[in-house]
């Protein structure tokens, strides 16, 4: 899949949004710090769309993307 608008990547982060906050509150168990990382990942999400990428699995992606946020955090931290 090839995200080609922000309306179609809007679509697919409501779809997903919540389970990457759960991926997110589970490994930091801090709410404030997964609320600004959910923005984050939300953010990078909407600044990979429209590159014209192919995302093979869309969940997988945003996981990783996720897991990324979570690892600069924890580095600037």
């Amino acid at each position: 899949m090839v995200i080609t608008t922000r309306e179609q990547a809007w679509e697919i982060w409501k779809e997903h949004a919540p389970a990457v906050r759960a991926y997110l509150q589970k490994r930091t168990k801090d709410i404030a710090l997964t609320d600004d990382l959910t923005q984050e990942v939300a953010i990078r999400v909407y600044d990979a769309c429209c590159c014209g990428k192919e995302i093979k699995n869309i969940r997988a992606w945003l996981f990783q993307i996720a897991y990324h946020a979570l690892v600069d955090h924890y580095k600037e931290a």
